[in-house]
């Protein structure tokens, strides 16, 4: 039976088994796709469904290893024996692994926890964004009900975040020196990323982040999710100045602050790598950026991801999941049985039935016993 920590190992590897599939089969749709949109609508279902999988590894049945025992004719000598192995059981791996994983989890929960205590002294050495700003901001923001809040100092780029009060802060350097047109873009970029629930989606990111930390696919799904936010939010802030000349914005700002760290994660321009990406983009006659997703891929992808969501349920409560983990890492040591003559101490697991008998001869190494039945 698994008990205590050894079962959170256990589900954590249930956990890890199913993300496995899913961002495995997420990332090889996103691959086959070209607008940034419709990936973005796969990345964000997908962490949903991801989501699920903590609750889905609960349903999963062990499997038992008491079958595997096969059926044997009496004998008065010697009776089965399962003797422990001397090397670590699976239980006690499973426990180390679930203590490592807790204390790992907690660190990145502190990192997260640092994260927003550092946004909130940002925000406290902000200041009210000026008429003229605020008057910008009404430009663009065509919906008077979903105003954000409007500040300016204490960053090096134009930033936004806040989901219970979205704000979008402007640095002092930002406000004094560019022109109103690149400031309107600027503020258009920022507002994307509000409009569209991005400050959520990345929200979901930090979440999954705690459990999936360890996860190699999951920073491949985070970066491309990244990308396509970005590229999404270029499109509509070149609507205003042109795609050229935002590009030339994008360009000059990178140069003024190339040796400043940036305040949040959804700045204006992000890492270096990415920065080039969407000014190439921007420069593409060739490729024409869809603002949404169609209606019909986003019903496609939903019902898609309920589909995948019951089908994994249903794998994991008649223990298929477990089995097919099982065979990676068995839930117990392999069912080998032995004998003991009758003058012998006999080593044995009380869920062992003492009137089993064995007839034939067995000879043991590395269960920490030897014996011969006559």
């Amino acid at each position: 039976m698994i008990t205590g920590s050894s079962a959170l190992g256990y589900w954590l590897v249930d956990v890890y088994a199913m993300a496995t599939v899913v961002l495995a089969a997420a990332l090889l749709i996103l691959g086959c796709l070209r607008q940034p949109a419709r990936r973005l609508t796969v990345a964000r279902w997908t962490q949903h469904v991801l989501l699920c999988l903590p609750l889905l590894a609960l349903l999963t049945r062990s499997t038992g290893v008491a079958s595997a025992v096969p059926s044997l004719e009496p004998a008065d000598q010697s009776v089965i024996c399962y003797c422990v192995p001397s090397e670590p059981t699976v239980s006690g791996r499973m426990r180390i692994l679930a203590t490592s994983f807790a204390t790992c989890s907690g660190l990145v929960v502190a990192w997260l926890t640092l994260g927003a205590l550092v946004k909130a002294r940002l925000v406290m050495r902000t200041t009210e964004a000026p008429a003229s700003l605020r008057t910008l901001l009404k430009r663009v923001v065509l919906d008077g009900s979903a105003y954000p809040r409007l500040r300016v100092g204490g960053v090096p780029q134009p930033v936004a975040f806040g989901l219970l009060r979205p704000t979008i802060v402007l640095p002092d350097w930002f406000v004094e020196t560019e022109p109103e047109v690149r400031v309107e873009a600027a503020l258009a970029h920022e507002w994307a990323h509000l409009r569209r629930g991005d400050l959520w989606t990345l929200a979901t990111t930090r979440l999954l982040f705690v459990m999936l930390f360890v996860h190699p696919l999951f920073y491949v799904l985070r970066r491309w999710l990244r990308a396509d936010q970005e590229v999404i939010a270029d499109a509509e802030a070149a609507g205003s100045s042109g795609k050229v000349a935002y590009a030339e914005a994008l360009i000059g700002w990178a140069r003024r602050i190339s040796s400043r760290s940036a305040g949040s994660s959804l700045t204006l321009l992000g890492r270096s790598s990415l920065l080039r990406k969407r000014v190439a983009l921007l420069l593409d006659a060739e490729f024409r950026v869809e603002r949404a997703c169609p209606r019909a891929w986003m019903v496609m992808v939903r019902a898609s991801a309920a589909a995948l969501v019951i089908g994994l349920s249903v794998l994991a409560s008649n223990g298929t999941v477990r089995t097919a983990v099982s065979a990676v890492v068995p839930v117990t040591p392999p069912a080998v049985p032995h004998t003991h003559v009758s003058d012998t101490k006999t080593i044995g697991w009380p869920h062992v039935p003492v009137s089993t008998r064995l007839s034939a001869s067995y000879r043991l190494r590395g269960f920490g016993c030897e014996a011969i039945a006559k």
